[in-house]
């Protein structure tokens, strides 16, 4: 195999019978190391960890307090949750386009604007249709434009051949969701009610979230840089597996209208689909049910948390999966795993009632 040929004037990659053009190189802005791509990994944890945490892991240490207060049953809280996920199936066509052109900071800046917004005006609702439309535009339109849509399409653009790695550690906020939302809310709610947990929560939003999104950078090549941090001074013989994995992964991309012609993206869809769901649902649900079923407030969080625990050590397993095994062997690896741990559930209740 031939080394492939730079230009770095004009960022070219030369192979024999392919070209492929990046765009005009701005050496003056290029971000110094360490490369900037692990800062948006950083970024991204924080992002999810409060997306996931704020939205599915609140509603259900909130389910209890909000129902008693109101006596709406659990199918007419979840409304709002339920319309939420299916409204950011249908964001999400808009969104993506959005992220190639603009970039993430804009994108996740409007979300947590639209989050904020929804988390304090929801410590005032009085009437179910209230609470519905802010999980509505809590859980479907703001998550939309700050969740895992927005942060893996951009760690994309920045890992090619780490991409696993990266997308794995940045999604540990999703698990930090898990093992750290449960503690620090109870005992606000318990103490302060769910009103002020609610205000609470939209001003450690704003914090945190705002600061995260500057982090935020659309793709390496606008300032100079190839994907995995590959840089002028560092291309020789020693970066041909990242440069020749950099040109597949461009030629056997899909635009969208491709995509949408092929099977596999249809049935990507309906797994994912599925599996989201239930997933939501134990986020939702975990804790009410724990309670139900005879464990003090203190153990189901403890029991939450052990769940994101082990959640969060195990992406360490599946970013090195990522890069040796095949993804659809790995993806229906989690399905079976994910049926398993329900299924686990249910017979620990099931065997102490």
């Amino acid at each position: 195999m031939k080394f492939a040929r730079i230009d770095l004037d004009n960022l070219l990659i030369y192979r024999p019978g392919i070209t492929i053009h990046i765009k005009k190189v701005n050496w003056h802005k290029k971000i110094g190391p360490p490369f900037y791509g692990w800062w948006l990994v950083l970024a991204a944890i924080v992002g999810q960890f409060v997306a996931i945490g704020s939205n599915q892991t609140a509603a259900g240490i909130l389910l209890t307090p909000i129902t008693t207060d109101f006596g709406w049953s659990k199918s007419q809280y979840t409304l709002g949750g339920t319309l939420a996920f299916a409204l950011s199936a249908l964001v999400g066509l808009y969104i993506g386009p959005k992220i190639d052109r603009y970039g993430p900071r804009i994108i996740m800046m409007l979300g947590t604007h639209l989050l904020v917004v929804a988390l304090f005006l929801s410590s005032f609702v009085n009437k179910l249709w209230q609470y519905t439309l802010m999980q509505i535009l809590s859980g479907g339109l703001s998550y939309s434009l700050l969740g895992p849509l927005v942060v893996n399409t951009t760690l994309s653009k920045w890992f090619v051949q780490k991409r696993g790695l990266a997308i794995a550690f940045g999604s540990w906020g999703v698990s930090l969701a898990a093992i750290l939302t449960p503690h620090l809310l109870s005992p606000i709610i318990e103490t302060y009610g769910w009103r002020i947990s609610y205000r609470l929560m939209a001003i450690f939003v704003w914090f945190i979230l705002m600061p995260t999104c500057l982090i935020m950078r659309r793709q390496p090549e606008d300032f100079g840089l190839l994907p995995d941090g590959i840089k002028k001074d560092q291309l020789n013989q020693k970066q041909e597996p990242s440069l020749t994995l950099i040109e597949l992964d461009h030629i056997n991309s899909f635009t969208r209208s491709e995509a949408i012609g092929t099977r596999a993206l249809w049935l990507l869809i309906l797994a994912t689909g599925c599996s989201g769901a239930a997933i939501m649902t134990l986020l939702l649900h975990g804790i009410p049910f724990l309670l139900e079923s005879g464990l003090t407030l203190e153990r189901a969080t403890l029991a939450f948390s052990i769940v994101g625990i082990g959640n969060l050590l195990c992406k360490l397993f599946w970013g090195w999966a990522l890069g040796k095994f095949e993804a659809k062997k790995l993806h229906a690896m989690t399905f079976i795993l994910l049926l398993g741990g329900l299924l686990l559930i249910l017979y620990a209740v099931t065997k102490k009632n």
